[in-house]
């Protein structure tokens, strides 16, 4: 058998330990970032079948109001606090 097979494996049982671990650490690095390119890719084209963005329901005036007073009343208090 001649050719690119017959060479690696030789190649890679004349190697010492350290040197095939490094490569396979650098070949793990590169399938983990081809498969974070692919997971990007699938939700690229999950996004494309979706119709428009979502809107939240709208908030009533009241709602706004007790929001409001809320926030005010943890600004008071950190106010406060920070004297």
């Amino acid at each position: 058998m001649k050719g690119p097979a017959r060479r690696g494996c030789a190649t890679l049982s004349s190697m010492p330990t350290l040197q095939v671990i490094a490569i396979l650490k650098r070949q793990l690095k590169e399938a983990k970032a081809t498969v974070q390119r692919l997971h990007h890719a699938v939700d690229a084209l999950e996004r494309l079948g979706r119709t428009g963005r979502r809107r939240a329901g709208k908030i009533s005036a009241a709602g706004r109001k007790r929001i409001a007073a809320a926030q005010k009343a943890r600004w008071k208090k950190f106010r406060l606090v920070k004297k």
